[in-house]
């Protein structure tokens, strides 16, 4: 297993495994694999709307896909109007599905709001690439927070649009994962 997600009320729950399929949880409660993709992939991770209609899903070496249960029961979607496959390490979203954040180790942050897609390019103040392996962000997706390995915690508080090293951290540290609670004021990592 790599990564797992549920809706608020925990009636929706989807999990992924590497190199192999989602698995959700049906009506009776069973968790089943999802073999509708076609072909298995290396998912990193998965976060899920408050309400489980949608679910956004990375495949490290791949793209980012889009659960929908509303389209048809249940479609999933790849994007790919990002320049190319990346190595997607983790995503987050805002419970109404507006904001997806997801980080490349060995890349960048990329941001979806108001409909498309933007790339944090080392012209902001991140710089180049770095190893980033995890991220979360408030449930209105207004502030985020993602980790580096052997780095530090970097904070956005515009929806991804600008960011700054936390300077309450004085060194580097092997980061593994971050969470934060809905209002922002608690991280843990």
């Amino acid at each position: 297993w790599s990564s797992v997600a549920c809706s608020n009320d925990g009636t929706f729950i989807i999990a992924t495994e590497s190199q192999g399929n989602p698995w959700k949880v049906d009506s009776n409660g069973d968790l089943q694999e999802d073999t509708t993709i076609g072909s298995t992939k290396n998912w990193s991770d998965v976060a899920c709307s408050s309400d489980g209609t949608y679910a956004v899903l990375s495949v490290e070496d791949g793209n980012i896909w889009i659960y929908d249960i509303q389209n048809q029961a249940g479609v999933y979607g790849e994007i790919t109007t990002i320049t190319s496959t990346q190595k997607w390490s983790a995503v987050a979203c805002s419970e109404d599905f507006t904001f997806i954040v997801g980080v490349v180790d060995g890349g960048h942050i990329w941001v979806y709001s108001s409909s498309s897609w933007s790339e944090v390019s080392s012209s902001s103040s991140i710089g180049s690439s770095r190893k980033w392996m995890d991220v979360c962000c408030s449930s209105d997706g207004s502030k985020v927070a993602a980790i580096v390995d052997d780095g530090r915690v970097w904070m956005s508080y515009d929806k991804g649009a600008s960011w700054s090293m936390e300077s309450s951290i004085s060194q580097n540290y092997k980061w593994r994962c971050i969470t934060c609670s809905d209002a922002f004021e608690l991280l843990a990592a």
